[in-house]
């Protein structure tokens, strides 16, 4: 029996805030005024691909918040439908888009 020598390791994370970045502050913030009615839920995914550089795909969603495909992707089209995001295809898979030319609903 061979017994091998344990060594440790102190594992070393590194957490950067991205939420206090001018850019996406202002990007989300800009979205949130012209849709005050939007859902809290909806906040956090527009948040969380503006953080992403503007762009995540669906299935990443749904691993950061936990929901169903079929709950993602009602968000994602109610999102769409409010001009919010574009969905392309990727592959097999959906891409979610901020819209830069946001404009306002009348």
């Amino acid at each position: 029996m061979i017994k091998r020598k344990q060594t440790k390791s102190s594992p070393i994370l590194q957490t950067e805030d991205i939420s206090d970045t001018p850019t996406i502050s202002n990007e989300t913030d800009r979205i949130f005024n012209l849709r005050p009615e939007m859902r809290e839920d909806d906040k956090e995914i527009i948040k969380f691909i503006s953080a992403n550089g503007g762009e995540a795909l669906e299935s990443d969603l749904r691993k950061k918040f936990l929901q169903p495909r079929t709950t993602m992707w009602r968000a994602v089209k109610r999102l769409e439908r409010q001009g919010v995001i574009e969905i392309s295809k990727k592959d097999l898979q959906n891409l979610v888009k901020l819209k830069k030319d946001l404009e306002e609903e009348e």
